[in-house]
């Protein structure tokens, strides 16, 4: 399979505080237009999937998916593994608050990214009241971004260098709702 960049959005219920889910889609929609407008800066740039993090991950269709319910650290370390089975290299841009319900632990996924299995993992913290130690814990470098620091994630996912992405996002039309 075709390595790719992978958007997972935190749908849980407390992503519905302070706008933290739109921030997230919002973030995620800049990314997929880098992807189609960026080709002369970035040419290597993978293909970007943005998938919706909840009881499981399903991939985006759009803005309309709303946050509800619980994000299952379980159900994230199941598809990471099938992920890791299926690509040499999987990169992932993770889009949380940090705030897991339920008694899953981070630990074997920070284990998994640590682990030198071609795994990278890039945490974005999300809210005022992100978990910023757990989000360090889960990332590759042990950084957290901010969702004003898109351009370091990529550069950080794929060694380029740092390209400004403001305004991407806002020069989008209706129709690329669609992920």
């Amino acid at each position: 399979m075709e390595n790719r960049i992978h958007c997972i959005i935190d749908a849980s219920g407390s992503m519905w505080e302070q706008s933290k889910y739109q921030t997230c889609v919002a973030a995620a929609r800049s990314l997929k237009l880098a992807e189609k407008r960026l080709d002369s800066i970035f040419p290597d740039l993978p293909p970007i999937d943005v998938w919706r993090w909840g009881n499981d991950l399903l991939p985006m269709h759009g803005s309309q998916d709303g946050p509800g319910g619980r994000a299952s650290l379980t159900a994230l370390e199941a598809w990471l593994r099938n992920r890791l089975a299926e690509e040499a290299s999987v990169r992932i841009v993770l889009f949380s608050d940090g705030l897991f319900a339920g008694t899953d632990t981070p630990a074997a996924i920070a284990d998994t990214v640590r682990a030198g299995t071609g795994l990278r993992l890039s945490v974005v913290g999300i809210g005022a009241d992100r978990d910023e130690q757990l989000l360090a814990r889960l990332a590759s470098s042990g950084i957290v971004w901010s969702a004003a620091d898109l351009e370091g994630v990529l550069g950080e996912l794929t060694g380029a260098p740092v390209v400004p992405l403001w305004g991407i996002a806002e020069s989008g039309t209706e129709e690329e709702d669609e992920w």
